[in-house]
């Protein structure tokens, strides 16, 4: 359901595809919420479905027609009434394997376990720098697919940015931990 609402959001930012859906979820919103290509059509057809969203065919040379998806009045509506009813709970799921992995650490042995933060450390230095991808192909997906609308405003400038900012400094916290836990493992 959620999803839905991320969407709305950047439909009402710009008329897209569902395929510059995909990608800027891919490549962006990624940090904050996963979604596959195939979740996201069957959420525009459900939108579309109940109103909150308009779909029309262009024409493409040599390449199949595209779907472009618009949002409709009930849609922004819907979607600012979910963006004004702060819910009772914001319900993060925890699944981190990583983090259950070392939870039984001490049955993997010292040397496996150095393996995984090795890893872990590696993975987290490839998210830095799609990280730092993302931030600029965010602002060219979104910027590029505006059409009919006004470009970004400063407080969306900003929203964008703030997101980016956790997102880095969260990988930066990690990263650094990891880094610790390793030298202190490999000082045992």
């Amino acid at each position: 359901m959620i999803l839905q609402y991320a969407i709305l959001g950047f439909l009402l930012r710009s008329s897209l595809t569902g395929y510059q859906l995909g990608k800027i979820f891919s490549k962006s919103l990624n940090l904050v919420w996963v979604a596959s290509l195939s979740q996201i059509y069957r959420e525009l057809r459900a939108l579309e479905k109940h109103g909150l969203v308009i779909s029309r065919q262009e024409k493409q040379i040599d390449r199949p027609d595209k779907v472009v998806y618009t949002i409709t009045e009930a849609g922004e509506t819907a979607f600012r009434d979910w963006l004004k009813n702060y819910p009772e709970e914001l319900f993060t799921e925890k699944r981190d394997e990583f983090m259950l992995r070392v939870f039984f650490g001490s049955s993997m042995g010292k040397d496996e376990l150095i393996n995984h933060y090795k890893h872990f450390i590696e993975e987290r230095l490839e998210m830095k720098k799609a990280l730092e991808a993302a931030r600029e192909e965010t602002d060219l997906l979104v910027k590029k697919s505006k059409s009919d609308k006004d470009q970004m405003t400063n407080l969306d400038n900003l929203s964008t940015e703030f997101l980016y900012r956790r997102a880095s400094m969260s990988i930066e916290t990690t990263l650094h931990w990891a880094e610790q836990c390793l030298v202190e493992l490999e000082q045992l």
